[in-house]
């Protein structure tokens, strides 16, 4: 009783406001609706409107958020000072269970000739999406693709940094990061959101970068590799005498292998060759092609890249290979290990 009384006390409020909102009108040349139904209809608002609300979380929840809205997320650290600011577009596809993240705009704070924004879901650094930006150009909009369910999207949060790289690749320096707790915003409602991005700066040595060229072709059922170099790699005090072994699997079972010839004391050596596998389109796009750079004195891993779905860096590539996309040969960064299955 006491609840509806309070309801009832913003009635006439209730009553303009979904007037405004709803485009009540009352008929000229029909009845009147008696006060009664006026108060029902009013309830009915309140009620509708409350459920709506519920679902806002942390970000203005006094306000009745709409899909579409634009949210700031303010850096933790004074005005000014941030690394770069951007411009990201929320959404999650319940048909696919993909969340999705629409980079629209960025402005760098800090001078820097090539940098790229790294973008992934707390806990998995192995799926890492990237957008590279240079000075002096227009910035191409990006989406990318985190599949995961909505239930625990709500528990990560959406992890973004601006790194540069040195030493032929082998370092990364992280200038910029933020931390978006996703509980907060109900990705799930189309959000436009500008986000400015801490100043830190941070070193970290990887496995070194390889260069390849991938190519699939439907009418022939051929997956073409092209191996051209790599550089940044060591194995103890001498260079390395690397090879690449590729293996083409399908639900973790072997179908190819096939592997470089070995060049001799190098921690940047060139190859140049094609490798080639024979694959039925059917089954191609469920396949994953893991690259794995060892030396040949010591049988030591130098380094791994996956190419095939939810292997971040790999998955935009084995995307656009699949579609047919023109391709051009791209660095990509190596691991000490392939990301989980």
């Amino acid at each position: 009783m006491a609840n509806a009384i309070r309801r009832l006390s913003c009635i006439p409020e209730a009553i303009t406001q979904a007037i405004k909102e709803e485009g009540l009108q009352v008929p000229r040349n029909e009845r009147r609706p008696s006060l009664q139904e006026l108060e029902d209809s009013a309830l009915l608002f309140l009620e509708r409107r409350k459920s709506s609300d519920s679902g806002i979380g942390n970000i203005q929840p006094d306000l009745y958020r709409k899909r579409g809205s634009i949210v700031n997320v303010a850096s933790k650290i004074k005005e000014g000072s941030s690394a770069a600011r951007i411009q990201l577009q929320l959404d999650y596809d319940f048909q696919k269970s993909d969340f999705l993240v629409n980079l629209l705009e960025a402005t760098l704070n800090i001078q820097l000739d090539e940098c790229e924004f790294r973008f992934y879901l707390d806990g998995e650094q192995q799926r890492i999406e990237t957008c590279k930006v240079v000075r002096g150009k227009a910035m191409h909009k990006e989406i990318f693709k985190f599949p995961t369910a909505y239930e625990e999207l709500l528990d990560r949060q959406l992890v973004i940094e601006l790194v540069s790289t040195q030493n032929s690749g082998s370092t990364i320096v992280k200038h910029g990061r933020c931390e978006v707790d996703l509980s907060a915003l109900s990705p799930s409602d189309d959000l436009i959101i500008w986000i400015d991005l801490d100043s830190v700066h941070e070193v970290e040595n990887r496995g070194g970068e390889i260069n390849i060229y991938l190519q699939y072709l439907t009418s022939a059922q051929r997956l073409t590799l092209s191996v051209h170099q790599a550089n940044g790699l060591t194995s103890g005090a001498s260079p390395p005498s690397a090879l690449v072994k590729a293996s083409l699997t399908l639900d973790g079972k072997l179908l190819k292998k096939r592997k470089t010839s070995v060049k001799k004391s190098t921690s940047c050596p060139i190859w140049n060759e094609v490798l080639t596998f024979e694959v039925d389109p059917r089954v191609v796009g469920k396949c994953r092609l893991e690259l794995s750079i060892q030396d040949d004195n010591t049988g030591k891993v130098l380094g791994v890249l996956v190419l095939g779905e939810n292997t971040g860096h790999g998955a935009k590539i084995w995307r656009e290979t699949l579609k047919g996309k023109p391709q051009k040969p791209r660095w990509l960064p190596l691991v000490s290990s392939p990301p989980s299955r």
